[in-house]
């Protein structure tokens, strides 16, 4: 009985041995990606009759691309992840994301040129451009990314609304979104959130996932509707200005993801 149980520990520690150099292998290869060097080949995509569907920008132009929207010339601002998984500590100290400028340059239709027009982002999830600015969404803050020398880099950074709970996960803050009446609107998961005035006081503060307003400057700001959802990622509107947007995890057991059509003080 003794001997099997030193062959059964025996193999249990083999197992777990085992189980931990694959996960230390997979931790590796999280935290430092390989850049690609070979030509880029998307996957097959399938899409309604009627439509179609072109590469028109991909390694190395960018790597990892999880946002993106266009200013008033063209030029397309696509948020683009290191490919690391770190805490929001990490996030913070690390400021390891960035945002890319893409530009056509011989007019053919596909991106040829990137440049990085924001460095040492947190965790950019979402923008909209404005009267010459980005709006971005990076947690914990709303950005305002402002290219003043007209070179492709922002080289004025202004904090809009401040602060967002995050963890480091992408239940965060997304957006920024621009709403037919005039006001900026943005999504945020369930980390919570706690905004103050220019005095320091606190004049909203709530656990939970919300669609929020504000004016272009930041003030005014206003929770539109939301609880009992996970992570509301991204906002529309209809011709009457009503909201429209997608959730990922409406519901965790069974997990759905939906489109929701979000009602003002609706919960």
């Amino acid at each position: 009985m003794i001997h099997l149980q030193k062959l059964l520990t025996v193999g249990l520690l083999v197992v777990m041995s085992s189980n931990i150099a694959r996960a230390q292998e997979l931790l590796k290869s999280t935290i430092a990606p390989a850049a690609s060097t070979a030509e880029f080949i998307p996957q097959q995509i399938d899409v309604p009759a009627g439509f179609s569907i072109e590469l028109v920008a991909g390694p190395p132009l960018v790597e990892h691309p999880t946002f993106a929207t266009f200013d008033d010339q063209g030029r397309l601002y696509v948020c683009n992840n290191a490919g690391v998984n770190l805490s929001a500590a990490d996030l913070e100290a690390q400021l390891p994301n960035s945002i890319n400028l893409l530009e056509d340059i011989d007019g053919d239709g596909k991106f040829d040129k990137s440049t990085v027009f924001a460095d040492k982002m947190t965790f950019p999830m979402g923008g909209v451009w404005h009267d010459g600015s980005l709006y971005v969404a990076s947690p914990p803050n709303i950005w305002r990314l402002t290219d003043t020398s007209g070179d492709g880099i922002a080289d004025k950074r202004d904090i809009v609304i401040d602060r967002f709970g995050f963890t480091g996960n992408a239940a965060s803050i997304h957006g920024c979104f621009l709403g037919p009446d005039g006001r900026l609107y943005w999504c945020d998961g369930y980390h919570g959130h706690e905004f103050k005035d220019k005095d320091g006081n606190v004049i909203m503060s709530r656990k939970g996932s919300y669609i929020f307003s504000s004016t272009i400057a930041g003030t005014d700001i206003r929770r539109h509707s939301g609880g009992g959802m996970d992570n509301p990622v991204e906002v529309d509107f209809t011709p009457a200005g009503e909201v429209l947007g997608t959730v990922n995890i409406f519901y965790t057991r069974p997990r759905v993801d939906c489109l929701v059509h979000w009602l003002y003080g609706g919960a």
